[in-house]
């Protein structure tokens, strides 16, 4: 039975004329004011207003019904005579299955189980190079051409779908290509069964995956491996060393060993000759470390300029010490880089597995602080380590961090050493030298506390302040209205390296007050050749302010000659290397005044360091050696001491000028047996002497008497220069002794 549903037109047109009227005949019915027509139309208005609403809402309701059942009722078919519809042939069937086939982008195949039958898709023959006319029908073309490697796994998977253990069908091996080459594939199927569950034949997909395996293993191998030298890298060796280290707990009579090689000077290629040399450099290391090692053994690049080696399987450690002078042999070799020849050398530290150990961190670590230790004592050098090195890193560490607190606490101070003038003997100036005395009243060395700040950025906050300071106290000893001395300060490669070097110096001689002239700071010739280009910048900078630059410890680096001329320097110091053996060793003396010729040719003045004895000041005077320090004069005292110093003004002079003073004496027609007044000048509460001599002659003796504390009257007479200068040197040895004595001092 078919619903004939309402036109929506038809309701809302019915509704209209209900409401229109409505509206007529109610004003009709107030028109005529009669009971007998009032009361009809009232009543008629009233039952249209209701029966309106009430026909519009049935009405939707009809339609909403009516729309369900046609909704559920069965529809006409296309096909009028549904039994007469043609029935697919088999034909058919195979042709539309075939294009299907055909048109898809991955290679398809089909294993009927049952005959044995296996047939591919064009795509599946074209991903090995072939044509499927060119295969066989058989499971045994796509065995056959299976890489040994994953065909057990490959017939594993299709055994467990097969046998209901999983649900699809999927394997990843690699296949052989026409072309010899094997291809990575990824296979995939789902298999018919029969009523009892037996699968009866299985077809799927198979999809060429090499680019996306190449993409993969390379992702693989980038992040176990360094990408300028190819070596492993940190990942990939910290798995090898647990490798090893789990053989060696699970009681394997094997030894290995841990090598950690850091390159020396790398930093200066790459800043002189560009990263890109120096990432050439790293790779030309990298290989030839690997010809080096044995196989089995592991190079590895473990950051920056740093590269370790695992050595395995070692029946004694003097195999890993052989492997070691390999090493060091093959980096020591010249390196031919985009036309440039590169020298290099390596610092090695070299653990053993016999060495008592918690972890593999703890391998890395003793072999790093050995590193450490080689570099440490030169270039070039190969340390085994030992527990006395941990126990010096520790104390090390610990002494940083007590050094740090120190700072804060005020327990550094400056102690000021003098420096001599050899042309009048008087105080020309002082280095500011730092101390510490910790709070229990313990004094630490400055030969361990000032390494350690160098080895970290302490040494940055320390040399601030050791600037900040010295300058402060050289203006109010200016200000007491002492002679102006200059103040030597030690630069340290850290601080020299900071950009803002420069600025921090002015910003010091601005606050303080002092006088650029009076600022002498000291860097050693290492420091300058190590940062040549960026610390020349710097100090002829502050030269041009008017700060002077001296080079510390001359001797002890480089002492290349042809870096002279470059650097920007007035004062070349002397080192006490040069000077200590003066008296013993004639080389020595030869070339210590060679040094000195040599410095005033290029317009250096000349500073000699550690003079401990008169001898060598005599030596130094004789060369015209401008300025001393050392012992002889002074040890350093704190500021307080070396304030009453420049106030009582002393006067130094050595043997030399003695003797040279009796000579021109005598060449003037003075008495032969001319008494002379050596006066010597005791610091106050000090336990060392300022040597302080002073020649006069009879008619000047007098002036000896203000604040001498010995007189000794010695009479030389009139010798040749020989017999002068040794009376020269027993007069000056009685004085000194005759000074002991008395307030009974050691020897300096």
């Amino acid at each position: 039975m078919q619903h004939t549903r309402i036109p929506p037109v038809l309701v809302r047109t019915s509704l209209l004329i209900l409401l229109a009227g409505d509206f007529v005949l109610l004003p009709a019915a107030i028109d005529f004011r009669s009971a007998g027509t009032l009361i009809p139309a009232a009543g008629l208005f009233l039952v249209l207003l209701v029966a309106g609403p009430l026909l519009f809402f049935l009405s939707g309701r009809w339609n909403r019904l009516s729309f369900l059942k046609s909704e559920s009722a069965p529809r006409p078919s296309a096909v009028v005579d549904e039994g007469a519809r043609e029935q697919p042939s088999a034909s058919t069937t195979t042709s539309w299955r075939d294009r299907a086939v055909e048109s898809a982008t991955e290679g398809l195949w089909h294993w009927d189980l049952r005959t044995k039958r296996f047939t591919v898709s064009t795509e599946w023959a074209r991903t090995l190079g072939y044509q499927p006319s060119e295969l066989e029908p058989s499971s045994s073309e796509w065995f056959n051409a299976v890489h040994a490697d994953y065909l057990p796994g490959l017939r594993m998977d299709l055994s467990a779908h097969l046998n209901g253990k999983t649900e699809q069908f999927r394997s990843e091996y690699r296949i052989r290509h026409r072309d010899g080459t094997y291809r990575w594939v990824l296979c995939r199927g789902r298999a018919v069964r029969d009523e009892n569950g037996k699968a009866i034949e299985i077809a799927g997909s198979q999809t060429d995956v090499t680019r996306l395996i190449d993409v993969e293993q390379r992702l693989i191998h980038d992040a176990f491996h360094d990408r300028v030298t190819g070596l492993p890298n940190r990942n990939s060796f910290l798995a090898n060393l647990n490798n090893a280290v789990d053989q060696a707990k699970t009681g394997s009579k094997s030894l290995f060993a841990l090598v950690f090689m850091d390159i020396d000077g790398f930093k200066g290629v790459n800043d002189s000759l560009g990263h890109v040399v120096g990432d050439e450099l790293l790779a030309s290391i990298a290989s030839r470390l690997t010809t080096c090692v044995r196989p089995g053994d592991v190079v590895a690049r473990f950051g920056g300029d740093e590269f370790v080696v695992l050595l395995r399987d070692l029946h004694d450690f003097s195999e890993a010490e052989q492997v070691a002078k390999r090493l060091q042999k093959a980096i020591g070799e010249p390196f031919q880089l985009s036309e440039h020849e590169v020298l290099t050398q390596a610092s090695i530290g070299l653990v053993p597995s016999t060495v008592k150990f918690k972890d593999p961190e703890d391998l890395i670590r003793n072999a790093d602080i050995a590193m450490y230790s080689a570099k440490s004592e030169g270039k070039g050098r190969t340390k085994v380590f030992t527990p006395s090195m941990y126990d010096s890193t520790v104390q090390s560490w610990s002494l940083q961090n007590d050094l740090r607190k120190a700072q804060e606490r005020g327990e550094i101070f400056l102690h000021y050493q003098p420096i001599i003038s050899m042309k009048n003997g008087r105080i020309c100036g002082a280095e500011a030298l730092a101390r510490w005395t910790r709070a229990d009243g313990k004094s630490v060395p400055p030969s361990k506390f000032i390494p350690c700040a160098e080895e970290s950025d302490l040494i940055i906050s320390l040399g601030e302040w050791v600037l900040r300071t010295a300058c402060e106290e050289a203006q109010s000893w200016r200000q007491e209205g002492s002679d102006p001395v200059k103040i030597c300060v030690n630069v340290s490669a850290r601080q020299l390296a900071r950009s803002g070097f420069a600025r921090t110096v002015r910003r010091a001689l601005a606050d303080s007050g002092l006088a650029p002239e009076l600022l002498e700071l000291e860097v050693t010739e290492s420091v300058l050749i190590e940062n040549l280009k960026s610390a020349s910048g710097v100090l002829r900078s502050l030269q041009g302010d008017g700060v002077r630059i001296a080079i510390d410890d001359f001797g002890t680096g480089y002492s290349s000659l042809g870096y002279l001329r470059k650097f920007p320097a007035d004062t070349l110091k002397l080192d006490r290397s040069f000077i200590t053996e003066l008296n013993s060793d004639r080389r020595a003396a030869a070339l210590a005044k060679a040094v000195i010729h040599l410095a005033h040719d290029l317009d250096f003045h000349v500073t000699a360091e550690g003079v401990e004895d008169v001898a060598q000041a005599e030596f130094l005077c004789g060369q015209g050696c401008d300025q001393l320090q050392g012992f002889l004069a002074s040890r350093p005292v704190p500021a307080q001491e070396f304030r009453r110093l420049l106030a009582a003004r002393p006067s130094f002079l050595s043997a030399y000028t003695l003797a040279a003073a009796v000579r021109e004496q005598q060449q003037t027609g003075a008495s032969e047996h001319a008494a002379y007044a050596p006066s010597l000048y005791w610091k106050t509460g000090s336990s060392f002497p300022l040597l302080a001599s002073r020649v006069t002659s009879p008619a000047a003796a007098q002036h000896n008497g203000a604040g001498s504390s010995a007189s000794l009257p010695v009479q030389i007479p009139s010798f040749d220069k020989k017999r002068l200068l040794s009376a020269a040197r027993t007069m000056t040895d009685r004085v000194v002794g005759a000074a002991r004595n008395t307030f009974r001092m050691p020897a300096a």
